[in-house]
């Protein structure tokens, strides 16, 4: 997956090399499930887009299913997600971009917030918007980039964000965000 971002200083890209396997589930459907990262890309203003792992409507296994789908039905390598969606024949799929965050304090996981694709300057100033963000079919190895920084943030395997659920009727994005949102291991 390719993220550009047009900021006052020029074009800025950021990927990650995503593994997406293959299995059957027990009623003979496929399943596709994505292991790898999230694209993390600095801008220029000291902040960080991260274009996750999970789907704009929050479905945790976007870079899998969706992209398993959307690869099915269109006969390219390389694909734009945004801003301009491919046309699939499976409704469930009508926005298959990945979900954009950010965050306030990069030492503060629960200071995660949602960054609208329309809009990334209310979140990273005059001047930056998304330009694409593609997916395309590579034979190279995933990347492992981003466990550093996730452990600077305190994010933790096996954790949300923030794991302070004590009112669970309107969890927060933090309390839903989790680190397989960030990066999945790849089973040894």
């Amino acid at each position: 997956m390719t993220v550009e971002v047009m900021t006052s200083e020029g074009l800025r890209t950021g990927s990650a090399v995503r593994e997406v396997r293959f299995s059957k589930r027990a009623n003979g459907g496929d399943y596709g499930q994505a292991v790898g990262e999230a694209v993390a890309l600095d801008l220029p203003n000291g902040g960080t887009l991260f274009a996750l792992l999970s789907g704009a409507d929050g479905s945790s296994d976007h870079g899998g299913q969706h992209v398993w789908h959307i690869m099915r039905q269109i006969d390219d390598d390389l694909i734009e997600l945004w801003p301009t969606a491919p046309k699939t024949s499976d409704p469930r799929i009508a926005y298959p971009a990945p979900m954009l965050v950010t965050f306030d304090d990069l030492s503060d996981p629960t200071s995660v917030k949602r960054v609208d694709p329309d809009d990334l300057a209310a979140s990273f100033g005059e001047g930056v918007s998304l330009s694409r963000v593609t997916i395309e079919a590579t034979d190279q190895p995933v990347t492992d980039r981003l466990a550093d920084r996730l452990a600077k943030l305190g994010i933790k395997p096996d954790h949300s964000l923030d794991n302070d659920f004590k009112s669970t009727t309107n969890p927060t994005l933090a309390q839903r965000l989790a680190y397989r949102h960030f990066k999945r291991e790849i089973a040894k």
